[in-house]
């Protein structure tokens, strides 16, 4: 069990789907964080306390405004279980 699966078993609440963010045109990135971290049923807060990021940065880095480090895209990855390439492509 991943550590995100950990977490999501530990909130275990029931969260509303919102309506996607309008695109940008300035996005550097796709990123697939925002599927993982919704399959999960995690807020972005909870995720980027995990890794060790403020909600801001983590925000930018999963809608893909701001480029990541390799140390967070690699503690983001480990959280999630899932290969850095599987996370951005």
């Amino acid at each position: 069990m991943t550590p995100a699966e950990t977490l999501a078993k530990q909130k275990q609440r029931s969260r509303p789907k919102r309506n996607k963010a309008a695109a940008s045109e300035v996005v550097l990135w796709d990123c697939r964080l925002c599927e993982h971290r919704e399959r999960l049923n995690l807020s972005m807060r909870d995720v980027a306390h995990r890794a060790g990021l403020s909600t801001a940065a983590y925000f930018r880095i999963e809608k893909g405004y701001a480029d990541v480090r390799l140390s967070h895209a690699v503690e983001l990855a480990a959280f999630f279980g899932a290969k850095i390439e599987k996370l951005w492509t």
